[in-house]
């Protein structure tokens, strides 16, 4: 049956806004967990967004950590928001 639009929906604004008060670890799960996906990209700048996880490809953004950088599959050379949208693009690709 997979999961609603509504909840897919509020499961990606927890991903994209840190101060809310859910995890992105926990919305990840949700994600892979409902079968709406089999891979889902991470988007991080610390070891606190890494989430040892197959399913998942881990993303870092300009200003990450280095330690965050090494265990990154994709690499931004913007910082911030820029990053983001860098990562994205080559996401889309």
């Amino acid at each position: 049956m997979g999961i609603s639009r509504r909840r897919l929906q509020r499961t990606i604004w927890n991903l994209y806004c840190p101060r809310c008060r859910h995890k992105k670890s926990k919305a990840v799960d949700y994600l892979i967990r409902g079968d709406a996906f089999d891979k889902v990209f991470m988007v991080g700048d610390s070891m606190s967004d890494w989430l040892d996880d197959d399913r998942v490809i881990q993303c870092a953004v300009g200003n990450a950590s280095d330690a965050y950088k090494e265990k990154s599959k994709l690499i931004a050379t913007s910082a911030r928001t820029e990053g983001v949208i860098e990562l994205l693009e080559l996401i889309a690709k």
